[in-house]
């Protein structure tokens, strides 16, 4: 596992908290997130351990170098924000501060929100299709 993902995942934590409350549906996918990136015991004690602590922007910039792995993170914040229906002013803040911290252009930020919408919109499709 690289420090990357573990540095991504503590983002994703960190912006399900910002609002107050992580919701039932935020939960699980972070948990899914961390099942599937397979982490170490010790990874996964050092993820969750982000719970309820605020973000080091500055730390997630000098581990989190490579622009596909930026748009990665930045994505991933992006559908977490998304996921219980209710992009929050605190969460909207935060993305706001990964832009520049990831070094996103506006364009690539864009793109970027606008495939996390999409992808969120089949997600949801799918779940109350299985629902019914």
């Amino acid at each position: 596992m690289s420090q990357v993902n573990v540095e991504i995942l503590k983002t994703i934590i960190a912006l399900a908290h910002v609002d107050g409350a992580v919701d039932e549906r935020e939960a699980r996918l972070i948990d899914f997130l961390i099942d599937s990136y397979g982490l170490s015991p010790e990874e996964e004690q050092s993820v969750r351990s982000q719970s309820g602590t605020s973000l080091d922007l500055d730390r997630l910039a000098a581990v989190v170098t490579e622009p596909k792995d930026r748009a990665r993170a930045y994505e991933v914040a992006c559908l977490l924000a998304g996921m219980d229906d209710d992009e929050s002013s605190s969460e909207s803040a935060l993305l706001e501060k990964l832009r520049p911290t990831l070094d996103l252009k506006a364009a690539d930020a864009w793109t970027i929100e606008a495939r996390a919408k999409k992808i969120l919109a089949a997600f949801k499709a799918r779940q109350a299709e299985e629902a019914k």
